[in-house]
């Protein structure tokens, strides 16, 4: 657990769409990137910057990695992807586990596609999966 995290930035103030919650834990967390939504710079006349912020709460993208998986586990991750009433696709949020701060978010899926690769009959990757961290989860 870091000195600071996601979790220190975010309201928890937004609602979840499904109960459903990703537990299942990815093989690397590649990447955290935070950013404002709507935040712009701007160059004045007076060879100055002007920046205006839209949305005072940041946002999160997280980049995993799910490469050797069990025909079950992979479901899991699938389902939530393709099923109407959880992901739908980026659609809707759901309750995500951080694997490493011990902390719960609402997540959704911040890529348009899926994909799924089967090395042996037995080993299902799913490679890389973005999602979109938009506030903490008032799940236990």
């Amino acid at each position: 657990m870091a000195a600071k995290e996601m979790w220190d930035y975010l309201p928890g103030t937004a609602s979840v769409d499904s109960d459903t919650t990703l537990a299942l834990v990815s093989q690397k967390v590649a990447k955290e990137h935070g950013f404002f939504p709507g935040q712009k710079r701007m160059r004045t006349d007076g060879g100055g910057y002007i920046t205006t912020t839209r949305n005072t709460t940041p946002q999160y993208e997280i980049d995993l990695q799910f490469n050797a998986y069990s025909e079950s586990d992979a479901g899991i991750l699938v389902d939530m992807f393709y099923n109407a009433t959880i992901g739908q696709g980026m659609e809707r949020s759901f309750n995500w586990s951080h694997p490493t701060d011990g902390h719960k978010y609402i997540a959704k899926f911040n890529t348009p596609d899926l994909s799924r690769s089967i090395e042996e009959a037995s080993i299902h990757g799913l490679g890389r999966v973005k999602l979109i961290v938009l506030d903490r989860s008032t799940v236990a």
